[in-house]
């Protein structure tokens, strides 16, 4: 009679203390949702140069934020930092170059959403993995996603190419690429390349964008680790 007395004091010890982490964790979820959401809120105005001739884009690809970017300018030559040669159609005739961040192992070993892993996504989340710059030539705006075309000058433009090179590990002065083991996560006009830091829930490709509008000078959140947060401060 005991022993089941004692076998029943544990069995609702345990499940009390299950109870507990899940309640913990769903208001840690609330929580971190709630934050972003309020702080997304807040607005760092931007600045409207006068002669602010150069145009970029942010697109949205659902969960992805992106910057669009001409190839070649009087500021910057991308082809000379991030070279098309090392795409694998190696397509000169593109003339836009879309850059983003983001977790290395999710770029290179997911080529689709049904190869993501749970480890890949808890990695990801707890900002367990490297980072990296996805560097696409592109022809223009992906129409059939969301974007926004922000004018800046080319003092604002120098401090965004500024800001992306402080994002890639130099190697030579030169970005440095990253080969990857499964050569089919690759497309055409893709390359990847090292970066310093890790992604995870409060750092996202989305925080990174978000950070380079900041750097640039222009309209962007307090801080968000979703699109909707960039674009937000962006409706007409």
């Amino acid at each position: 009679m005991l022993n089941r007395q004692s076998v029943k004091k544990r069995t609702r010890q345990t499940a009390r203390v299950i109870k507990y982490i899940l309640l913990s964790f769903i208001g840690l979820v609330l929580l971190y949702l709630i934050a972003a959401f309020v702080l997304s809120r807040f607005s760092i105005e931007g600045v409207n140069e006068a002669n602010s001739p150069i145009e970029i884009v942010i697109v949205n690809s659902g969960v992805h934020t992106d910057f669009i970017l001409p190839k070649n300018n009087s500021v910057v030559n991308w082809d000379t930092i991030f070279p098309i040669k090392n795409t694998l159609k190696k397509d000169s005739t593109l003339q836009y170059v879309s850059i983003g961040w983001g977790d290395r192992n999710f770029f290179l070993n997911t080529p689709t959403w049904d190869d993501l892993t749970f480890n890949t996504a808890i990695n990801a989340a707890l900002g367990l993995g490297e980072a990296a710059l996805h560097v696409n030539y592109c022809s223009g705006i992906p129409i059939n996603n969301e974007y926004k075309i922000i004018y800046v000058s080319e003092k604002q433009y120098k401090n965004l190419v500024i800001f992306i090179l402080e994002n890639a590990i130099l190697e030579n002065n030169k970005p440095r690429q990253i080969i990857p083991h499964m050569p089919e996560t690759i497309q055409s006009n893709d390359a990847y390349y090292e970066s310093p830091g890790s992604y995870g829930l409060f750092y996202t490709c989305n925080s990174f964008v978000n950070e380079g509008l900041i750097a640039t000078g222009k309209r962007a959140a307090l801080w968000t680790p979703f699109a909707g947060g960039i674009f937000d401060h962006y409706e007409e």
